[in-house]
């Protein structure tokens, strides 16, 4: 009899344990990232992507949205932090945007498995070259 009650109090305390977890995870919320690390990575940057003789631009938008030469690049986010973003394609291949200065950016391309080196564009810098 007294291990069935024993018993009792263990699988009372897992059961209040487990709800208490899950209450705490549910509420728990992934911070949004400030504008100052954002602000890091939005704009546009140019560089020459897989062999190709003309430089293409990638813009990144306030939202942490991706466009190449306008065209959106449909996948979503699934990290930052100050220096890196990784974004995942819908084709689940990884985008790794690396700052290496305030006007530098790497960008690993996972489907190609190469780095692309990408200048910071100025505004009217895209408007003389359009």
């Amino acid at each position: 009899m007294a291990k069935k009650k024993h018993l009792q109090v263990i699988l009372g305390l897992s059961m209040l344990a487990g709800i208490t977890g899950s209450f705490f995870l549910k509420n728990q919320k992934v911070q949004a990232p400030t504008l100052s690390t954002k602000s890091k990575f939005i704009g546009s940057w140019k560089g020459h992507f897989i062999n190709q003789s003309t430089e293409t631009i990638l813009e990144i938008s306030p939202k942490i949205e991706f466009f190449l030469n306008n065209l959106p690049i449909e996948g979503h986010l699934l990290k930052q932090s100050s220096s890196k973003l990784i974004f995942e394609d819908h084709y689940g291949y990884q985008l790794i945007f690396t700052l290496t200065s305030n006007d530098t950016l790497d960008l690993y391309d996972d489907a190609e498995e190469k780095i692309y080196a990408l200048q910071r564009v100025v505004a009217n810098q895209i408007e003389n070259e359009s």
